[in-house]
């Protein structure tokens, strides 16, 4: 079912990229992915694979911030390694193994304190109404990411893509958050709060991240595709028992 649907959202795509015309031959990346080497960017990755030309690049959007203890440094002396770039690192390496016929372009999409400072009143206004932290620094991410000016192999780039794929959903269905886990251990045989939690984070979806996520992505002239959001995927995953999906008893990066 998911295979289906990243079918369907990448080869429902204009096979020419936003810097060529229609007429003309296009070998360049139409389809990007918001890649922090997780899971479900993993998974999309693999499964984007088998369905995008092998000739066509993939560009894998990496986002990393300067940290706050590098205030003081000039870009070029900034200790870029954050959590997310080890892991998009790491991935990249295991997907090139996995296909070793793509070209993978890995973004090095780095932003400096003072950059973001200059593009905080534009955020602010994509995000609204939604105006707590999380929802600026996840919408920070996703415009950087989908703005796609970085750096691949030590070279400046600027992606090409028209659709960006993104792991929304995943975490919901699946219960891929500490809360989740927390749910679980504070259940009792008169109340199933991790099916609660579970059921609360669909329903808010489309108002917590998808809309915020549409406007950001699409203030680039980009269209945001979510797999795993798929209605016969998502009808199929909600039928299973919530410890069919995730089972917090195990240690964290494997129940």
């Amino acid at each position: 079912l998911l295979s289906d649907s990243v079918k369907e959202r990448t080869e429902r795509t204009q096979k020419f990229c936003k810097l060529c015309c229609k007429e003309s031959l296009c070998d360049h990346s139409n389809i990007g992915i918001l890649f922090s080497g997780g899971v479900d960017c993993s998974l999309i990755s693999v499964l984007a694979d088998k369905f995008i030309e092998p000739s066509r690049p993939i560009d894998l959007m990496n986002v990393a911030f300067e940290k706050v203890s590098y205030n003081l440094k000039k870009p070029d002396q900034i200790n870029w390694n954050v959590p997310d770039r080890l892991t998009g690192l790491e991935t990249v390496e295991e997907l090139k193994r996995l296909c070793p016929n793509r070209k993978w372009n890995f973004i090095e999409i780095n932003v400096t304190r003072a950059e973001l400072g200059e593009h905080l009143k534009k955020l602010s206004s994509l995000v609204f109404p939604l105006s707590n932290v999380l929802d600026e620094s996840l919408g920070a991410a996703l415009y950087f990411a989908s703005r796609g000016v970085g750096e691949v192999y030590g070279k400046l780039y600027k992606s090409s893509c028209r659709v960006i794929l993104i792991g929304s959903g995943a975490d919901e269905l699946f219960g891929g958050y500490t809360r989740h886990r927390n749910a679980f251990k504070r259940s009792t045989p008169e109340r199933d709060l991790l099916t609660e939690e579970l059921s609360l984070d669909w329903v808010r979806l489309p108002s917590r991240n998808l809309a915020r996520d549409d406007r950001v992505i699409g203030d680039h002239g980009i269209t945001v595709r979510a797999p795993f959001i798929e209605e016969n995927f998502v009808k199929f995953v909600q039928q299973l028992s919530p410890l069919q999906r995730c089972f917090p008893a195990l240690p964290e990066g494997v129940g």
